[in-house]
């Protein structure tokens, strides 16, 4: 028992340095994947190729620009 007390600061500083990086990876990938998780039902825009489409509607806010309905 006194070797558990013993270690308990080490391992709640470990714990707070873990924390702290995975706090930090978490804002990383938030900035990376935003706006990325969705599916956009665009209207036939005639005229465009698939690989134009996927240039001009890269997030959220471009599908529901480009006419998402829904």
């Amino acid at each position: 028992m006194k070797a558990l007390m013993a270690i308990v600061p080490s391992v709640a500083s470990l714990m707070v340095l873990s924390s702290l990086i995975m706090f930090i990876f978490g804002i990383i990938g938030v900035n990376l994947l935003k706006g990325k998780s969705f599916y956009c039902f665009e209207k036939p825009m005639i005229g465009l190729s698939l690989y134009d489409k996927e240039m001009l509607i890269s997030t959220k806010e471009d599908c529901l620009n480009y006419g998402d309905y829904g």
